[in-house]
């Protein structure tokens, strides 16, 4: 018999006599009540909710069981799974997307010269564009010196 990799366990139910962890049975277990799990499967977990890694390390309740090798190395099916419970606990059917991360917005094209200074002419062909005026200083830290003027001793 095949030895399954993970499971999430129910605080109610118990794991069956007999078959400890690792015998055909899951090689690890994440457990925690059902508050700490209604709080993971909100569609914007709060703090310490949001991933196995925070529940481990900062709600006392959850407990990770078994072999921890086993789970570090299957962490990512794990975390894929919560999210599909996310997604599932918040009333969406069909196919779950391949992330419930936010997408980061579409790289704009560089703007055209023209379009940010129309003062500024545009290049020739084969030429190098002109370069804008510097800014006015507008702090004593950045206007430069006044040259001294040569003393004349002498």
């Amino acid at each position: 018999m095949p030895r399954r990799r993970g499971a999430l366990r129910h605080p109610d139910r118990r794991p069956r006599a007999g078959l400890p962890l690792g015998a055909g049975g899951p090689e690890f277990s994440l457990s925690a009540p059902k508050a700490v799990w209604d709080k993971v499967l909100q569609p914007i977990p709060p703090r310490h909710h949001h991933s196995i890694f925070a529940l481990r390390m900062r709600v006392p309740e959850f407990v990770l069981g078994g072999d921890e090798l086993a789970f570090i190395q299957h962490c990512r099916p794990a975390r894929r799974l919560l999210e599909i419970g996310r997604w599932i606990r918040a009333g969406n059917a069909g196919p779950t997307p391949a992330s419930l991360r936010p997408a980061l917005a579409e790289p704009r094209p560089p703007r055209s010269p023209a379009a940010t200074s129309p003062s500024m002419p545009m290049a020739p062909t084969g030429g190098s564009m002109p370069r804008a005026p510097a800014p006015a200083a507008t702090c004593s830290a950045c206007i430069p010196p006044a040259p001294m003027a040569a003393s004349s001793t002498g």
